[in-house]
């Protein structure tokens, strides 16, 4: 442990070994107004310490999550969830890789690096899922 963290622990130790009189006179400043006019500006070590903490979310991997929204019908939503808890992966992981199968296994993904192979879809593409292709419904990027 650093000797800066030992301090601190050191500092919280003192704190929760207090009476209730002893902590209101340890924290009777705090009390006043314009206490904030006592701060100090953090220490380098101090700030890092704050980003690290403030930091939120998941890590980034690849290039990037994006979060969408999509309608399921509620008994297929079960099947994903059920079959995410079996193989103990996270909803998104099972979407994910389930796309990607079926991707490659339709051409539209090549084996070997996992990028879209555009045009080298099969024609059964669609056959899958058991509809054809809908022309007109293309999303376009934003």
């Amino acid at each position: 442990m650093s000797k800066e963290l030992q301090e601190q622990h050191e500092e919280f130790e003192r704190f929760t070994k207090m009476n209730t009189e002893e902590l209101a006179a340890a924290t009777a400043e705090y009390e006043q107004e314009f206490v904030e006019d006592k701060f100090r500006a953090l220490t380098p070590s101090e700030r890092q310490q704050w980003l690290r903490a403030k930091r939120r979310g998941r890590p980034v991997v690849g290039k990037g999550a994006k979060k969408i929204s999509i309608s399921i019908e509620a008994d297929h939503l079960s099947l994903i969830d059920r079959c995410a808890e079996l193989l103990n992966i996270s909803r998104s992981k099972l979407l994910t890789d389930g796309a990607v199968m079926l991707a490659k296994a339709n051409g539209i993904v090549t084996k070997k690096d996992g990028r879209l192979s555009r045009g080298k879809a099969s024609k059964n593409a669609g056959a899958a899922s058991g509809k054809a292709k809908q022309p007109g419904r293309r999303r376009t990027g934003s």
